[in-house]
């Protein structure tokens, strides 16, 4: 079960993020109104058919800030993640969706009201492919964190693991120490950085991400730069913020090759994403 803690920071980070998606929304839906009554398109089926898009999109986009708001925090706090945690992050992301919906929803009705009675509205297909668009990633998440990629030596004296990539050697038990040894060559920290640096540049360049999105994620890249500069860096905090950027980058069409950049750079830190 997710402590108190890593609960209070997700809520108090998913209202922050809900304004801002929010306030982005009005802003899109001030816009398309202001165009379309110059053009003598206001409230005609196009502007309709435009605002039930703006909605969906900011539904959509709710969901995504908080599985990545749900991603960030777990990972910076440490939080042990197991095969229940999957059932918990998933009625996390349903109850996202169903606040959502019920904030959205009226919304939607209000600013579409004079619309012809044959006309409907609705956010539920939005909706659906966002619970299972995040119940996949959760499942991939879950068992990307939860798989055992390690062999165990020397029980008596505590249990030993060895894990494949830029980590040396955990120890956990009574009589444990931990030791981590970083082993990254300058030539693959520089691809790294390279591989960051292009997902930073799709990012900015993309029209299919908020200027939200945009934001926090080169928030998290910049993160990633910085820790990655680090004598040591921390694999965990790094698997967070590329995990991140790499739900992110998916996201737009013509970054695919930003993806497999960031993809083949991390091998070296035995992260796969």
């Amino acid at each position: 079960m997710l402590s108190a803690l890593v609960m209070d920071r997700f809520t108090r980070l998913c209202e922050l993020e809900t304004q801002k998606i929010d306030d982005q929304l009005n802003q899109e839906i001030g816009k398309l109104a202001a165009e379309m009554n110059a053009n003598g398109q206001y409230r005609s089926g196009a502007y309709i058919m435009f605002v039930q898009k703006q909605y969906a999109n900011s539904l959509k986009t709710r969901i995504r800030a908080t599985w990545q708001a749900m991603h960030r925090v777990i990972n910076n706090n440490g939080e042990v993640i197991q095969g229940e945690s999957r059932e918990e992050l998933k009625t996390i992301i349903r109850s996202s969706i169903d606040r959502a919906l019920h904030d959205l929803s009226p919304r939607l009705e209000a600013a579409t009201r004079d619309r012809p009675q044959n006309v409907s509205v609705s956010l539920v297909e939005a909706a659906q492919d966002s619970l299972q668009t995040h119940e996949l990633e959760i499942d991939l998440y879950v068992d990307s964190v939860t798989k055992k990629q390690c062999i165990e030596v020397s029980p008596a004296e505590g249990t030993s693991y060895i894990f494949y990539g830029a980590v040396g050697a955990v120890q956990t038990g009574a009589h444990a120490s931990a030791s981590i040894v970083q082993n990254l060559a300058q030539e693959d920290r520089d691809q790294i950085v390279k591989a960051i640096k292009l997902v930073i540049e799709h990012v900015e360049s993309s029209d299919q991400l908020t200027n939200t999105t945009k934001e926090e994620t080169i928030a998290v890249a910049n993160e990633a730069l910085e820790e990655i500069g680090k004598e040591k860096p921390n694999n965990t905090k790094l698997r967070g913020f590329f995990d991140i950027l790499a739900q992110t980058v998916q996201t737009v069409s013509a970054a695919p090759g930003a993806y497999t950049a960031l993809q083949n750079a991390l091998l070296a830190l035995g992260i796969s994403i």
